[in-house]
């Protein structure tokens, strides 16, 4: 495969004493620049009665801080003519936006003042509440999702990765302003927290960000036991022109060298528009719209997924056809085309995303938080290069070569036994 030549750029890491990394890589060709502000905090650190917070607090720190009000945000954020954001995820939550260079300092006041000061008001609180619930609604209007998240709760069943980043609607609605205090004031702690730029930037910038960081007080979050993978079956009927079926198999963690072969063998299976769930499914047999598969990875565990959206009069053929796709991976493995093609678009897709600002400032935060350095791509490139057929089926037999399975479905849905029967391997 012809080499691509990956600029190399130079990126720094600075840890203050209260233990906040701020991560740079200069950019000095483009006149944007990327700014985050992420945090090792996620669902699968709350507490037994925390479900939710952490996704709530993200949505409070736009509500105001003390010096500024939530219209003073939004006007902020508007005169520096960016995009200004916020995530939470398992493991992770993020704020982060991207200007022009020429309003970093801005944006670096606002946002910090943002994450680290926001007001907690309970009027606030209140009229927030009643958001989160209409995003719960949303979600649950929408089976793929609710596949999606019955199939995490079936895998992580009894652990900290089992819960919803949203929260039930019970939780929310129990959720008050004291209590998200209590918990910014536990979980925004210096250990957790990366800073992180990408673009035009200066020294100037560094500085800012250091003071402001510095006051953060010291501390880190502490993780639960790795979880085990549960098999399952977890089903939900549901008035939908489509049936959703989740599918779950062990993979491995954000920290195991076999992720790259595990996500190869993703991007094969059902990955794009050659895969093998999507040729056969999709543009041979007329079975369905949407299929993909996917790894769900994390620090200390993972599975790969597949989904399918398709009408209840398709479900038992593709089912079917799915299932022996299956036998035939751990029949034969994969080619060396399917393996080429496959590194192809991931290569692409990592040399693409250097053009963004955006991308590399995401990558640089993920990667320190992670495995507490920066990843060259060029290393990333690599490891990806290295899989071989060898590697790959080695993954195969590992994720679906023991009976472990989990499934989820969605919609005009059978009973449990009926998706044991057609999908199980052994």
């Amino acid at each position: 495969m012809p080499g691509i030549e990956v600029t190399t750029v130079e990126i720094s890491k600075i840890t203050l004493p209260n233990g906040v990394r701020i991560v740079s890589e200069p950019l000095p060709h483009v006149k944007s620049v990327s700014f985050g502000i992420w945090l090792a905090n996620g669902s699968r650190h709350e507490g037994s009665n925390e479900h939710g917070y952490a996704h709530f607090l993200e949505h409070m720190c736009f509500k105001g801080t003390q010096t500024r009000s939530v219209a003073d945000i939004a006007n902020e954020i508007d005169d520096l003519g960016g995009n200004v954001n916020a995530f939470t995820g398992k493991e992770q939550t993020c704020f982060h936006a991207k200007v022009l260079d020429e309003y970093l300092p801005r944006l670096i006041d606002l946002l910090s003042d943002m994450v680290l000061n926001p007001k907690l008001d309970r009027a606030d609180a209140a009229n927030e509440r009643k958001v989160i619930l209409d995003e719960i609604d949303m979600y649950e209007d929408t089976p793929e999702e609710v596949a999606s998240e019955k199939l995490f709760k079936c895998v992580y069943a009894k652990s900290d990765l089992e819960h919803a980043v949203l929260g039930t609607k019970t939780e929310v609605q129990n959720t008050t302003a004291d209590a998200l205090i209590k918990y910014h004031k536990k979980r925004f702690l210096g250990g957790n927290i990366v800073v992180a730029l990408a673009g035009a930037y200066t020294q100037d910038a560094i500085k800012q960000i250091s003071d402001i960081f510095s006051e953060v007080p010291a501390g880190v979050n502490k993780v639960g036991k790795p979880p085990n993978f549960h098999s399952g079956i977890r089903i939900k009927s549901k008035p939908s022109e489509q049936n959703h079926v989740a599918v779950g198999n062990p993979s491995v963690s954000l920290l195991d060298n076999e992720r790259f072969a595990f996500q190869l063998l993703a991007n094969i299976l059902g990955g794009g528009m050659s895969s093998r769930l999507f040729q056969k499914l999709r543009e041979d047999l007329g079975l369905c719209y949407s299929v993909y598969s996917y790894i769900a990875a994390h620090t200390d565990s993972g599975f790969i997924g597949s989904s399918i959206a398709l009408s209840p009069e398709s479900e038992a053929k593709a089912l079917q056809v799915y299932r022996d796709e299956i036998i035939r991976l751990l029949d034969s493995g994969v080619t060396e085309l399917e393996l080429a093609r496959a590194k192809a678009q991931c290569k692409s897709t990592l040399v693409m995303g250097l053009e963004a600002t955006n991308n590399r400032m995401q990558r640089l935060a993920g990667s320190e938080l992670v495995y507490g350095k920066a990843i060259p791509v060029e290393e990333t490139i690599a490891s990806c290069m290295a899989v071989t057929r060898s590697d790959v089926l080695n993954a195969i037999r590992k994720a679906y070569g023991e009976d472990e399975l989990a499934i989820a479905a969605v919609g005009a849905i059978h009973k449990e036994e009926w998706y044991q029967r057609r999908l199980e391997i052994i």
